[in-house]
């Protein structure tokens, strides 16, 4: 099988980032109080810059990187959009994020709302479907990773599994939900640069005629954008996006570790939306009004031609007939 890069690279690699993020977080153990509040939730003093990285990195997983491409392959194009859609369950949350926080501020995870709002009873049927769910979506992680250092360099995927899994719960049990979000910073600047990068270099080497002449000669079928199969994953792959980020603790526990500070931020910025959407929704019907106006005006200007033309007609076929008779009246005479 022919690798992008050799297998001694690929493993330097690997190591060279496994020991950043362990040298984080030791780092950032050091500075973790004994509290529980502290190593959990960093002390609930997450600001707005940190928190946007982690959510970015916590996005972008192995599902991401690994189903998406597979998606494009097998079902095509519409997948692209499909996958698209589960970055909208983000933006639906973000409104019952800063409700969480207001009503929960010192909440732990989202089964405390689940217990809370629902019984006990719903709690412990959310706790098994959590298990099970967490079960699977970890395995699928470790996996994911282990799979790509094996088509990029042909290592075998068992290494990639075991070395991702050690080093994330090395740093994790050391320093905590700090080196969590440590870790998550850096991932998501790696992240942006490799999109970058990755999309340059993919535009260099295939241009996007030959891609789709390629495409065409091979599956054509991949190209069409009312697949049924494709207009279902649109809708399924939003449900269950949004499944995943509503009951899915990643999500609440980072909301219960931002700063107070943060959540002001983000509920200005909200309010001030709100008050651009009332003046915007004032001026469309300010301007609907005033075109329902000029409209109306025009009605009524076309009514009053037609009623001059008519009555210009009229007295102009009067006149016509008035002289037709006078003609055949001097004619008899």
């Amino acid at each position: 099988m022919e690798t992008f890069i050799s297998a001694p690279l690929a493993l330097v690699i690997v190591g060279a980032i496994s020991v950043m993020l362990l040298s984080f977080g030791f780092f950032v153990g050091k500075k973790v109080s004994k509290s529980s509040n502290d190593f959990l939730y960093a002390g609930r003093n997450v600001g707005l810059a940190l928190s946007t990285a982690t959510l970015l990195a916590a996005w972008i997983t192995s599902n991401t990187t690994m189903s998406a491409p597979e998606q494009g392959y097998t079902i095509g194009i519409i997948s692209c959009f499909g996958y698209a859609t589960a970055g909208l369950s983000l933006c639906i949350f973000a409104p019952l994020a800063l409700r969480i926080k207001k009503i929960m501020p010192n909440g732990c995870t989202s089964g405390d709302f689940v217990r809370c709002r629902y019984g006990k009873a719903v709690w412990i049927v959310f706790l098994l479907i959590s298990a099970w769910y967490f079960t699977g979506f970890l395995m699928t992680q470790a996996m994911g990773g282990g799979i790509l250092l094996q088509a990029l360099s042909g290592v075998d995927y068992h290494v990639g599994l075991v070395l991702i899994m050690t080093v994330c719960t090395i740093y994790t049990i050391k320093g905590g939900f700090k080196a969590i979000l440590s870790t998550d910073f850096i991932m998501a600047m790696l992240i942006l640069v490799m999109l970058l990068v990755t999309a340059v270099l993919a535009f260099v080497k295939f241009s996007p005629a030959d891609v789709h002449t390629g495409v065409m000669a091979a599956k054509p079928e991949l190209m069409n954008v009312i697949s049924g199969v494709g207009i279902m994953y649109l809708g399924t792959n939003f449900l269950f996006a949004s499944g995943e980020i509503f009951h899915s603790n990643i999500w609440w526990q980072r909301i219960y570790a931002a700063k107070e500070k943060a959540r002001q931020i983000v509920g200005r910025a909200e309010e001030r939306s709100r008050q651009l959407y009332q003046v915007a929704n004032e001026y469309a019907e300010d301007a609907l009004a005033r075109t329902e106006e000029a409209v109306q005006a025009a009605l009524d200007e076309v009514k009053q031609s037609r009623v001059r033309f008519r009555t210009t007609s009229a007295a102009k076929m009067q006149e016509q007939r008035q002289k037709l008779e006078k003609q055949n009246a001097e004619g008899e005479g």
